[in-house]
């Protein structure tokens, strides 16, 4: 059994004070007094850093609790994508018995991208200027400019606009509750066509009201948020 710091006082304290709480709990294995601190600055403040998300990972997995680790992980690799963090989710979700995780070699190839996007979008984008003020100074000075610093410079230019494209992972929701219903349709009084327990994780296909539009083995769900964990 484990207590926290009077009411009044928790609420003074700032973020940073009560994450330092968390991580000497951590780190005195008081697992579930650093996840009750963890989960309530992450709650009140709207702070997701990356060393939290893990440990509540961490610890959520230590207590078996797949469904919640598997959410904390997602939220993780959000953040810090590699492809390790794939597999280990992959390898996770196959342990729970639950869908939605499953990686091919595209979505690997795509962890590696996220994992330099930055780099890479910078790199290009620089590579890109630099033929560009090329191209001015040659014409400039009545310099013949052979077509291929054209066409490079539009290849780099369209890369960039790809790259721009895969930049932002896709939204995706977890169940957050068992005994979840998959509706036809975006009302209480549609019919249930699944139900599911908490855990899966499904991509997001659109938005209606307070409906998410899901995609749930080759068909279009409907599913209320208030049963969901968003994985922006």
């Amino acid at each position: 059994m484990f207590l926290l710091p009077p009411q009044s006082a928790w609420a003074q304290s700032s973020p940073q004070a009560q994450l330092q709480e968390g991580d000497r709990a951590f780190a005195q294995k008081k697992y579930r007094q650093a996840q009750q601190i963890y989960q309530q600055v992450l709650e009140k403040n709207n702070l997701s850093s990356a060393q939290v998300l893990l440990r509540l990972a961490y610890i959520n997995e230590v207590q078996e609790q797949y469904p919640e680790t598997l959410y904390y992980l997602s939220l993780y690799y959000r953040q810090k994508p590699h492809p390790q963090v794939l597999k280990h989710l992959e390898a996770l979700a196959l342990q729970a018995k639950l869908k939605g995780y499953e990686t091919n070699e595209w979505e690997l190839a795509l962890a590696y991208y996220y994992q330099y996007q930055e780099r890479l979008i910078w790199g290009l984008s620089t590579l890109g200027a630099l033929g560009f003020v090329i191209l001015l100074y040659f014409r400039g000075r009545g310099f013949p400019v052979s077509s291929w610093l054209g066409w490079g410079l539009v290849l780099f230019l369209l890369a960039g606009f790809v790259l721009t494209i895969f930049s932002k992972q896709a939204p995706e929701v977890i169940i957050g509750q068992n005994q979840t219903y998959l509706m036809d349709a975006p009302t209480a009084a549609a019919q249930v066509v699944g139900i599911l327990d908490k855990g899966h994780k499904l991509p997001i296909v659109g938005q209606e009201d307070v409906w998410y539009r899901l995609q749930w083995e080759d068909r279009a769900v409907f599913v209320h948020r208030a049963n969901l964990k968003l994985i922006p």
